[in-house]
């Protein structure tokens, strides 16, 4: 039975376990004591572990007990304290307390010590019932070490045989052990660093001044105390010494990562991975490091032996396992070169993994490696980090002067958003330069205002896979429009970071129109008649897609529309609104082109007196709607000079009429449009072979030689006589053998009327020849050959 009161003989070298009350473990939930109070335990569990040194004073016991770091020994913390390091040295017993009382058959051998550095030999076991602690004593102390302590379930039971409820997760887990159900063993992590008397996880110069500092007097605990013997003198220093430089041992998962702190200067440390000398593995070295502030960062493995692998790792989704596309950058060398991962970063927490062979299939390599980590600070201009959607979007207010800004976009912050507002028209270039990795760029109109950047919203679109500039240029309506930065090459791909400068300039665009054009028929700016030529400059595009002018002619012209000066996809109309509802319909097309490039669009008609429309609209199609470009259109009429006193009919009753065909008659007119069919009536006396023909026509055309067999003045089906027509340049010819009557000739636009608005100018020549004067023609033709 173990005496429960305090003692210490300094002398013998001996300590025998104190009294342990509720405080042992330190303060709160870390050791689990509380919790203990506030419900039932399920299973057998443990609720502390703690480090004791023989040779440790009861002054530095007291310090333990006033600082919250445990009564009579050393409590090792638990979930987010539990990597700290002690940083006493003399520690030659391991005691671990359970929430229950132990049948202490076997309980010695339970212990299974694992050392990184060292291997460890049990010498002597004792078990506390009162407080249900187990102490395993040591052959030698704990130097510098990261090990492992592991108890097997199935050797420690309580007095009922139940087994221990052990499952931990280092780094994560918080006292008491388990999941609830009996059966599972306990693995735990206790870093050990003697002369780390900050606990930062390495002895350097703040610990040397902290032992100097207390040089020569009594200084309990671990501020200065490295032996724990409470006087500060040649022993801690010789003890410090041994260990200047030193650094411990790194887990090997993102959760149990060693904590380098907040990076505000170069850190190196030396280390090793692979199989340990004494069994055990150690593959993997993870790093974990914080960034307050924009910065460079360069990582090196040098003076290596072996093969070894360097990841850069920033772990997006907070689950603590190094995830596919959680990895910034990767680099691994086969050889004893150094290997370097370089990014530049926004504050944050990120990862260093090391891990030896050159694949997982070659893991028994071991190495030696200095890691240096420096970073270099990047001076952003934005106040604050830019959002990362068009709703917070950081505002670059109206753009009247070139802006600039300096960021960075990637792992934490992988999307950057800047929204400005034009009050003019301007053609506008955006430019991300300074990359040191892959990048994406929209220039995005929130059409429907909902905050997202929805398919049809891109302007502009550029990305690059190197370090060359990346541009996004449009021509711009006023209004408010955004610039989106993204990381990586694409959506698989997002845990590139870089730094970036984006430069946004603005030319002003002098546009001629003293509004914006309308959107549709019924809101289209009016030309007025056109007499000549009519130049107007603006834009289309974003929002403001489609501009649409009407004009009107007063006579008949050939008009020619030309779209110029474009830096985009677009399209243009020539359209003649037959149905006067204010909307372009199928049928009212006259003529319709577009260009993916920079050449000219031009639409030309040959036009009756009428009311007109010029549509002019963004983009290839209707599934590209949000390319913008400025343009010139140039409106130009030339005079068509027709012969025809009034137009001509569009029936038989209002038939223009010709007379009686006794020679040839010529007619110049327009159809098409507002006057789709122009008809001309004609009378034969007598027996002539006629020829209808119509010439110097610009679009498709039909013609008709017709008889109002029934006299019921309408076009019915079997009257007529002939029929032709072309759809290109070619005349259009009509023969027949007429006997004395009256006949028709239908003149239509289009090639059936299907197509009916297109329009054309033409020439009518209608010529008669008596079939008598005819066969005399014949026969002296006859007489000529014989």
């Amino acid at each position: 039975m173990i005496d429960v009161s305090r003692k210490l003989n300094r002398h013998s070298g001996t300590h025998i376990l104190p009294q342990l009350s509720q405080r042992s473990f330190g303060v709160g939930r870390r050791c689990g004591l509380e919790p203990l109070e506030s419900r039932r335990l399920l299973a057998l569990a443990v609720t502390g572990v703690q480090l004791n040194g023989t040779e440790w004073t009861e002054e530095t016991r007291a310090y333990f007990a006033d600082n919250g770091l445990g009564d009579g020994a050393f409590s090792i913390g638990d979930a987010g304290q539990q990597s700290i390091p002690v940083g006493l040295g003399g520690a030659n017993q391991i005691w671990v307390t359970f929430s229950e009382p132990l049948n202490t058959t076997n309980l010695q051998g339970a212990l299974q010590i694992d050392g990184a550095e060292n291997s460890y030999q049990i010498t002597g076991f004792e078990y506390d019932a009162a407080t249900r602690t187990a102490q395993w004593t040591l052959v030698e102390p704990l130097g510098i070490d990261f090990l492992t302590i592991g108890l097997d379930a199935s050797q420690v039971r309580n007095t009922r045989g139940d087994m221990l409820d052990g499952e931990w997760t280092n780094g994560e887990s918080s006292f008491p052990s388990g999941d609830g159900a009996n059966g599972g063993d306990f693995s735990f992590r206790i870093n050990v660093l003697p002369g780390d008397t900050n606990r930062d996880g390495r002895v350097n110069l703040t610990d040397f001044t902290a032992l100097k500092d207390s040089f020569g007097g009594a200084q309990p605990g671990i501020a200065g105390d490295v032996n724990g013997d409470t006087v500060v003198d040649l022993n801690d220093f010789n003890g410090l010494k041994t260990n200047f430089g030193r650094e411990i041992d790194p887990g090997s998962t993102l959760l149990s990562a060693f904590d380098l702190g907040v990076l505000t200067e170069q850190r190196q440390l030396v280390n090793e991975v692979g199989p340990r000398v004494f069994g055990g593995d150690d593959r993997i070295d993870v790093y974990k490091f914080t960034l307050l502030d924009h910065q460079s960062i360069t990582a090196t493995l040098s003076d290596r032996t072996d093969s070894i692998r360097f990841w850069l790792v920033h772990d997006r989704s907070a689950n603590g396992i190094l995830d596919p596309n959680e990895t910034l950058e990767f680099n691994r060398s086969g050889n004893n070169s150094n290997i370097q991962v370089a990014e530049d970063l926004v504050p944050g927490t990120y990862y260093l993994q090391v891990v030896s062979g050159w694949d997982d299939s070659y893991t028994d390599s071991r190495t030696s490696y200095t890691l240096t980590l420096a970073g270099q600070p990047i001076e952003v201009t934005n106040p604050s980090d830019p959002g990362s959607s068009l709703a917070t979007a950081t505002d670059l207010s109206v753009l009247n002067d070139v802006v600039t800004r300096v960021d960075v976009v990637g792992a934490s912050d992988r999307v950057d958003v800047y929204r400005f507002t034009l009050a003019n028209h301007q053609s506008v270039t955006a430019t991300l330069s300074g990359r040191t990795e892959d990048s994406r760029f929209w220039l995005v109109h929130d059409r429907n205002s909902n905050g997202i950047l929805d398919p049809n919203e891109t302007l502009e679109f550029n990305r690059s896979g190197n370090s060359s500039n990346i541009q996004v240029a449009e021509d711009l309506v006023p209004g408010t429009y955004y610039l989106q930065i993204a990381s990586g090459w694409d959506d698989s791909y997002t845990d590139s970071s870089t730094r970036y400068t984006l430069t946004l300039a603005g030319q002003p665009i002098e546009v001629t129109n003293p509004s914006d054009p309308g959107s549709s028929l019924a809101t289209a700016t009016d030309l007025s008649v056109l007499n000549g030529v009519v130049t107007r400059v603006d834009v289309v595009g974003g929002s403001d897609r489609i501009d649409v002018y009407r004009f009107t002619l007063a006579n008949h012209q050939s008009v020619t529309a030309t779209l110029s000066d474009r830096t985009e996809d677009s399209r243009l109309w020539l359209v003649h609104d037959r149905n006067s509802n204010g909307i372009l319909d199928p049928n009212e097309t006259l003529e319709f082109n577009r260009s993916g490039n920079s050449s000219n669009i031009q639409v030309a008609e040959d036009l009756v007196p009428g009311t007109y429309y010029l549509q002019i609209a963004s983009g290839w199609d209707d599934s590209y709607t949000d390319s913008s470009t400025r343009y010139t259109l140039t409106l130009a009429g030339q005079p068509i000079e027709v012969t025809n006193p009034s137009d001509p009919g569009s029936g038989f009753a209002v038939a223009t009429d010709l007379g009686i065909l006794n020679g040839v008659i010529s007619r110049v007119d327009v159809v098409g449009g507002s006057d789709p069919v122009d008809v001309y009536r004609f009378s034969v006396t007598g027996s002539l072979a006629i020829t209808a023909t119509l010439a110097e026509r610009t679009e498709d055309i039909r013609l008709w030689l017709v008889q109002d067999t029934n006299g019921n003045r309408r076009f019915d089906n079997g009257e007529a006589r002939q029929f032709n027509r072309s759809g290109n340049s070619s005349n259009v010819q009509v023969t027949d053998e007429l006997g004395t009557g009256v006949y028709y000739l239908w003149v239509a636009s289009g090639w059936d009327d299907s197509y009916t608005d297109s329009s054309t100018k033409y020439t009518l020549t209608l010529s008669g020849v008596a079939q008598l004067a005819a066969l005399e023609a014949a026969f002296a033709d006859l007489e000529t050959l014989e």
